[in-house]
């Protein structure tokens, strides 16, 4: 009784904590379609008409349409000329050519799921298959980042560009596997090009210092060159 009696002593002289405003999910400024539902009946029995009533509460619902892939498939006729007799066939539509049957959607996702996320081949076809209901092989995910690599280089030479002639540049370095090998795989960064564009893998395994003098050739002279873990980053006129 002595013990209760000074705990409630004790909370008596402090204040009431003020509470935290509540967070919630703001709602969307355009949503895709609105559902206005009306009371129908009181718990009396009696009907309620829609004129006059006041919203109550509102909320959004969001959810995924199905996820399936769409396929077009591509009928090229042939006529034959009535002047020259020349067999004449149509032309390929551009948006939908002739060669890989993947569209610019599952590109654009294949490459998002491998460079961003990390997804490796094997679990990008299990993903695709589970996912979006698409049957895809490891080859064709293959053949479809060469080709998309090819767009990407004069980004990539323009990052490359941006980094070297920064006056500050930061570098880290994480291991990655290239076809059973552990190799080096380092980025290079500055503040106008993002960190995830620069990186690169290099082929042979590079020490910290010659991946350094690697990304100096081309830097301004004076550059600062930063490292998590070399103490000693050489200047670009070093040998």
């Amino acid at each position: 009784m002595r013990s209760e009696g000074k705990c409630r002593g004790a909370d008596e002289g402090k204040e009431a904590r003020k509470g935290r405003p509540g967070a919630a999910r703001a709602l969307a400024e355009n949503p895709d379609a609105t559902r206005d539902i009306y009371a129908e009946r009181c718990a009396c029995g009696a009907a309620l008409a829609k004129a006059g009533q006041e919203l109550a509460r509102a909320w959004d619902h969001v959810d995924l349409p199905p996820i399936k892939p769409i396929a077009t498939r591509i009928n090229l006729f042939r006529a034959k000329c009535p002047c020259c007799k020349a067999r004449v066939t149509a032309q390929a539509p551009a948006d939908m050519p002739e060669g890989s049957p993947f569209g610019p959607g599952i590109n654009a996702a294949v490459a998002y799921l491998h460079g961003c996320q990390m997804v490796g081949f094997r679990r990008l076809t299990e993903l695709c298959e589970g996912l979006f209901g698409l049957t895809i092989s490891q080859g064709a995910i293959s053949n479809m980042l060469a080709r998309m690599g090819k767009r990407f280089g004069a980004a990539a030479e323009q990052i490359a560009a941006t980094v070297r002639s920064s006056e500050v540049i930061a570098s880290d370095e994480t291991t990655a596997r290239v076809k059973g090998k552990t190799h080096w795989q380092w980025t290079f960064g500055c503040a106008t090009a993002d960190r995830a564009d620069a990186r690169q893998v290099r082929a042979d395994r590079l020490s910290r210092r010659r991946a350094a003098k690697g990304v100096a050739v081309g830097s301004p002279a004076g550059a600062v060159h930063t490292c998590r873990r070399a103490p000693v980053l050489p200047r670009p006129s070093d040998p």
